[in-house]
């Protein structure tokens, strides 16, 4: 409450021209405060020059105590940002009987890599911003709060919005690590590991400030491959996210089949649901189909309804979606209503993108995926998933690595797996249109 509307900050009466420590100094302050660790950066300790306190060890600890990379970055740019992190940490833990702001984003930040619906992310990670960046507003007002000129009864009293306007570089750090990449700023963005360790900054190590630095300059070498994309499709500031991903498997589901999460079967006709699959699961749906059919004495060839709305292809065999590189985690809202022709079309320039790409990069591409680990290739075991999107360069060793789904189901039935591949994109988190159920009944009639 006192942060809120300034009582106990500064005092009603306060002499004109007293500098604010003086003023701290003189009054007092309540007790939970003058016996905290912040006593000694505000006037109720003394105005020393503050010191840092001990950094926390462990990503967790890190987090907890509010240290995420764009904090740091805010405390290297305040004359006083050390101080005033203490002291705003101080009133944040006095007045937590309702929420703690601080522990509010590591609590967000846990359900958000803990969800697998990807519209509920989207408003987790919403949330997670919004109160990472009132935090990072807080830190700056409590700095500014203990500014040796701060004087509300001065003439010429600069105001808190004329000392943020002085100071362009503290909205450059909030836009630059807040808006432009939300994953990192919330620690959930991990570089390719050639990109981490091609660095001159080193790579990751016991030193915080140098692991830090290592990962801030290969996020910046990432952004220069994403933002120099030139493609129909996979153009400048669009990355290119895995879409079989750990957490996208449902608890309430038995995982029966490799590379199909969610397989399960409907009760009655011979009607089963999966989620994306890798090629492999493709494979395996469409043998345990048959051979659940062959014994029933169903139909041969089973018709699958790919219900993807947005521009996707495969890349060895494994399955990726378009997405904007500043919300990877949200369905890209602009192909809402796209039919399936004019979504293929997309997908077979997706492709040319995709190789005209990697022959820039020396056989290569630089995709995302989501994993508690970032093992050394894409074709590798998955792990269990965190939330975490980790930037990789995926081999690309020739055009026959890179396809369109069209393609993929197209060359299966080549190989005689009995399939017919049919495309009706549907809004994720909508229910079918009349125009979509119409559309799969005249296939199935």
């Amino acid at each position: 409450h006192h942060m809120a509307n300034g009582n106990g900050v500064y005092p009603h009466a306060a002499k004109h021209g007293a500098s604010f420590g003086r003023q701290l100094q003189q009054q007092s302050v309540p007790a939970w405060f003058a016996t905290s660790s912040a006593a000694r950066f505000s006037g109720a300790g003394g105005m020393g020059s503050p010191t840092a306190t001990s950094t926390p060890r462990g990503t967790d600890q890190k987090l907890k105590a509010g240290m995420y990379g764009v904090v740091r970055s805010l405390l290297r740019v305040l004359e006083r940002g050390v101080a005033g992190k203490a002291i705003l940490d101080t009133c944040l833990d006095a007045c937590s009987a309702m929420q703690n702001l601080r522990e509010a984003m590591t609590t967000y930040r846990g359900r958000l890599m803990a969800e697998s619906k990807e519209s509920r992310r989207a408003q987790l990670m919403g949330v997670c911003l919004e109160y990472l960046e009132r935090y990072c507003m807080l830190i700056a007002l409590t700095s500014y709060l203990t500014w040796p000129r701060f004087d509300p009864a001065a003439p010429g009293h600069v105001t808190f919005q004329d000392w943020m306007d002085s100071r362009p570089e503290l909205r450059s750090v909030l836009s630059r690590m807040l808006r432009r990449n939300p994953l990192s700023a919330l620690e959930l963005h991990i570089p390719a590991a050639t990109l981490l360790h091609d660095s001159p900054a080193g790579h990751q190590g016991a030193d915080d400030d140098a692991d830090q630095a290592a990962r801030s300059q290969a996020e910046a070498r990432a952004d220069i491959v994403i933002e120099s994309r030139s493609g129909a499709v996979l153009g400048a500031l669009t990355i290119l996210k895995e879409d079989y991903f750990p957490g996208m498997k449902s608890s309430r589901l038995p995982q029966v089949l490799p590379g199909a999460s969610n397989f399960r079967r409907t009760a009655g006709p011979p009607v089963y649901g999966v989620a994306m699959c890798t090629l492999d699961g493709i494979r395996n749906v469409l043998t345990a189909v048959a051979q659940q059919q062959e014994q029933a004495g169903g139909p041969k060839e089973v018709l699958w309804f790919n219900m993807r709305e947005e521009p996707m292809v495969y890349i060895n065999g494994l399955p990726f979606v378009l997405r904007e590189q500043q919300w990877p985690m949200k369905n890209l809202q602009e192909y809402a209503g796209i039919d399936a022709e004019r979504l293929e079309r997309m997908e077979a320039r997706l492709k040319q993108d995709v190789l005209l790409e990697a022959a820039h990069h020396n056989g290569r591409i630089l995709v995302a995926r989501e994993s508690a680990a970032a093992p050394c290739s894409l074709t590798e075991q998955h792990h269990s998933g965190t939330g975490e999107l980790v930037d990789m360069w995926e081999p690309i060793s020739g055009p026959d690595a890179v396809q369109a789904p069209a393609e993929v189901y197209a060359a299966l039935a080549a190989e005689g797996l009995g399939v017919r591949y049919l495309r009706v994109p549907v809004t994720d988190g909508k229910a079918p249109s009349a125009g979509d159920i119409d559309a799969i009944m005249r296939q199935v009639g």
